[in-house]
């Protein structure tokens, strides 16, 4: 399974990391292999989940060139991510997203295809576009693990 916590537009775009790191502790209980991926600017992000998953887990952000991204994110079985361009490459090599949404607009950014799931927090504020958000991230701060967990789960029957 893949994990993609980072985004390279802004901060506003990312889920916490915490829960990235609950959501790879699941995916390590329920058998998988999780590959944390990243540009080399989230390599210590990478380093940091991976670590946090344990046994399991690795880290591979900065270190893959795009084709090898591509090839890693096709042996997964599911890939997490914000919002940003891994999302699109998962999409592209027909690997199952559970993409995570926050002030971007779904209808114009969403993965092609039919291998996603798109998980949000509706906020009245969104989508705002902004990369740091004025007020308190309810877009990201209010989606619990739960959500995410119960898309990824749909994507391993």
């Amino acid at each position: 399974a893949g994990l993609n916590p980072g985004a390279t537009y802004g901060k506003a775009k990312q889920w916490y990391p915490e829960r990235f790191e609950e959501v790879g502790k699941r995916l390590v209980a329920r058998g998988f292999h999780v590959a944390v991926v990243g540009g080399p600017a989230e390599a210590a992000l990478g380093e940091r989940i991976a670590g946090g998953i344990g046994a399991g887990a690795a880290s591979f952000s900065g270190k893959t060139t795009i084709p090898r991204l591509a090839a890693l994110i096709r042996r997964c079985a599911v890939f997490v991510t914000n919002d940003t361009g891994p999302m699109h490459v998962a999409a592209a090599v027909g690997t199952p997203v559970v993409a995570v949404f926050g002030p971007t607009d779904p209808r114009t950014t969403r993965p092609f295809g039919d291998r996603f799931t798109l998980v949000r927090h509706e906020v009245p504020c969104a989508p705002c576009l902004l990369r740091e958000c004025p007020i308190d991230h309810p877009c990201m701060r209010d989606l619990p693990v739960d959500r995410v967990w119960a898309a990824c789960e749909e994507w391993m029957r």
